[in-house]
């Protein structure tokens, strides 16, 4: 999910715990009357859940459902935080800002409730009866409301971390073969190119940290004459770190447990492409935290590779693979350096690996060299 989704369901899904905290204290304080009074209650028990929520995610993480759970109710607060100057106050702006619309949601509830309640005393009143039957009327409304909601809450977090079946955005799918990448090709190529991307990316002993997500069934991305090329995407899985903007610090702390995607479009190495291929490529526009951008990464395994991602992704990708040509990966480099996102995460990165893009970029240019006089290349 990209971050305006899983805003937006966080939203969704801190309505659905206002409203059952609104159904239990309506319930359970029936003597307490005033708006002032009933706002009071709900906003402290509001702040209470969400203090709740940020310990638990403390204590055990974002996974499992529970952990998913306070993670989805966290978002909202946790990216009011983030894009109103990542400090203490704003994540504490951002609490009270989540609060106040619970209890919103909350006192709406409870005001339904105390209506029904008092139809139902006036009814009793006036058919002087004991009124048995509208009392359990009114308790069985009250339960199949908290059902509801129980099953709407749960049916968020579910679907909140389901996995994408196929890339969002994708481009019509052409089955007719427009090049030698034919649909049966395709089917042995695909999985092994997606099995090379994903450990190439994953780091040492974290051979889970991408998964993928997504392989055409056969060639889809169209760029024109007849140049056909196929689509990969990748998913990341990983904890935003709520308390410390810098992002190598990995110290336990309340987490928003994110999902992020990336993507490939490879094209048969033999084709002849434009100098701005990667423009004229449909990519499906995944979000992120950080900074990412469509690179060519050049040639490797039959296939010509473009992706969109991170810049420092697209780096270790072209390392380990052994891709040569594309993008200047020295110009990448000392881009990245000025690129402001957050954290200063790409910036960072960059930084780190300058040394590498200055030795690679000229191991790639001798490479080319030695590959064109036929003589054989040396190690990188």
């Amino acid at each position: 999910m990209n971050e305006w989704s899983i805003f937006l369901a966080g939203i969704g899904f801190s309505c659905l715990i206002g409203s059952l905290i609104g159904v239990s204290l309506a319930t359970s304080f029936r003597r307490v009357s005033g708006t002032f009074a009933e706002v009071a209650l709900l906003f402290g028990s509001c702040a209470l859940v969400i203090g709740a929520a940020w310990c638990l995610c403390s204590a055990i993480g974002g996974g499992g459902f529970i952990g998913h759970a306070c993670s989805l109710l966290l978002a909202p607060l946790a990216y009011i935080g983030i894009f109103t100057g990542w400090t203490v106050s704003t994540f504490l702006l951002g609490a009270a800002v989540e609060a106040g619309w619970m209890s919103a949601i909350g006192w709406l509830v409870w005001c339904l409730i105390r209506t029904r309640r008092m139809k139902m005393d006036a009814n009793q009143h006036i058919s002087l009866s004991p009124g048995s039957p509208a009392q359990a009327d009114v308790r069985r409304s009250i339960k199949k409301m908290k059902k509801i909601l129980i099953m709407a809450a749960i049916a968020c977090v579910i679907g909140c971390n389901r996995q994408p079946s196929a890339a969002p955005g994708s481009v019509s799918r052409h089955d007719g073969q427009r090049n030698d990448l034919s649909k049966e090709n395709w089917a042995l190529a695909g999985p092994e190119l997606a099995e090379y991307a994903r450990l190439a990316l994953c780091p040492a002993q974290v051979t889970n940290a991408f998964t993928v997500e997504y392989i055409d069934s056969g060639p889809s991305v169209e760029i024109g004459l007849g140049r056909v090329g196929c689509r990969i995407v990748l998913g990341e899985h990983f904890y935003k770190y709520l308390t410390d903007p810098n992002p190598s610090c990995r110290r336990a702390g309340p987490a928003l447990s994110v999902k992020e995607y990336i993507e490939f479009v490879v094209f048969p190495e033999h084709l002849e492409l434009p100098t701005n291929c990667c423009a004229l490529i449909p990519w499906s526009g995944f979000t992120s935290f950080y900074h990412m951008q469509p690179v060519d990464m050049g040639t490797g395994f039959g296939f010509h590779w473009f992706g969109r991602m991170h810049l420092w992704e697209q780096d270790d990708l072209r390392e380990r693979l052994g891709l040569i040509g594309g993008d200047d990966r020295l110009a990448l480099a000392v881009a990245g350096g000025s690129v402001k996102d957050n954290g200063g995460m790409t910036a960072n990165s960059m930084a780190c690996r300058m040394d590498r893009f200055k030795r690679n970029s000229g191991s790639n240019q001798a490479s080319q060299t030695i590959g064109a006089s036929g003589a054989p290349q040396s190690e990188r």
